[in-house]
């Protein structure tokens, strides 16, 4: 939200919207997050007995640890870390070598009275990672934030892929395999809910 502060906020949203990407505010803070093909997003979200945070690192932890899990079945190796540079930059990216993969996010409010938890990752499955830094950094400029990303900052699940089979051609069901062992090992709390789009 503090985005909304920026004098150039609403002509960049503007101009972005025109070029087809339209801006959204996410409550659940951090920076710019581009969405569009070639990523996925998992969302988790929970009745709790408080909306005020408490021990969030053990929420993050729990989600990386089990993102890392669903990433070391398809030979990808991923660590929480920071990566200064990228869009959206915390201690729980799942990064390897320096170059983010996916990013988390964290919210606790009341909904309808209940306290719920939202935890969030966004994983760039096969997306341009160049396309992406591009596009968030032209709306950077536009909103006049000062901020800046770097390309080699960032990469994605299908990269990674490649690396780890010698340069091997990704497979075209990798995004499914990915969705398929994350379900996984998140259908051991609650069965998975995939939205499926109309």
């Amino acid at each position: 939200r503090s985005y909304e502060r920026l004098p150039a906020w609403h002509a960049a949203c503007a101009a972005s919207a025109g070029a087809g990407w339209p801006v959204r505010v996410r409550a659940s803070g951090g920076g710019l997050v581009p969405q569009g093909p070639g990523l996925l997003n998992l969302s988790l979200v929970w009745c709790t007995d408080r909306a005020e945070p408490t021990q969030t690192d053990g929420v993050y932890r729990g989600l990386c640890g089990a993102l890392e899990d669903a990433l070391a079945d398809l030979s990808i190796d991923a660590s929480a870390q920071p990566v200064h540079g990228s869009f959206c930059d915390g201690r729980y990216n799942l990064a390897v070598e320096g170059r983010k993969r996916v990013g988390t996010a964290q919210s606790w409010r009341r909904v309808g009275g209940v306290p719920v938890v939202l935890a969030h990752a966004v994983i760039v499955v096969d997306a341009d990672p160049q396309s992406l830094t591009v596009r968030a950094n032209d709306f950077e400029a536009a909103a006049g934030s000062g901020r800046r990303y770097r390309a080699e900052a960032l990469t994605s699940v299908a990269e990674a892929w490649r690396a780890a089979h010698g340069g091997a051609t990704v497979p075209p069901d990798l995004p499914a395999r990915l969705s398929r062992s994350i379900a996984q090992r998140f259908a051991r709390l609650i069965p998975p809910l995939v939205a499926k789009e109309t």
